[in-house]
């Protein structure tokens, strides 16, 4: 019985924010990694074009900040430094990339943290850096993808 109580203990400790699942409203995702040659190929098998696209799911910290202009942010190549808006949360995605977060109402810029920065490879024509929005009440799905060693 004392073993089954510390197990239960261990996995509860163990469980962080990419576990949780009583967020009603925020941001939930998948980070994928993808590299090398991307371009389909007529000598691979359609399941191995496929998944070659999706990518590999990988564990990832993901920082998301108030939303951010390429003003606010200084870019080297696909990496970010020095972010000069608020940094809101930070999460951590499981081993199948997938992460979930609680986040109040508003607009938001999405980043990974790699060795050379944060990465963040989306952009609308407001000069906005990876942006996304949560509605009140709503959890806003999001696909990252780690491309920045891929070839299109």
């Amino acid at each position: 019985m004392k073993l089954l109580l510390f197990s239960a203990f261990l996995l509860l400790a163990s469980m962080n924010k990419s576990c949780n699942s009583n967020v009603e409203q925020g941001l939930a995702g998948q980070v994928f990694w993808l590299e090398g040659d991307m371009m389909p190929s007529i000598n691979d098998a359609p399941d191995v074009n496929r998944k070659k696209l999706k990518g590999e799911p990988v564990e990832r910290e993901v920082h998301i900040y108030k939303l951010t202009t390429m003003d606010e942010a200084t870019s080297e190549g696909p990496f970010f430094k020095n972010i000069r808006t608020k940094l809101i949360e930070t999460v951590q995605s499981n081993e199948e990339g997938q992460f979930i977060v609680s986040l109040p109402a508003g607009r938001y810029s999405v980043f990974v943290k790699e060795e050379s920065g944060l990465f963040a490879n989306l952009f609308d024509g407001e000069g906005y850096i990876n942006p996304v929005e949560v509605k009140e009440g709503e959890i806003t799905p999001i696909k990252i993808e780690v491309n920045y060693k891929a070839a299109y």
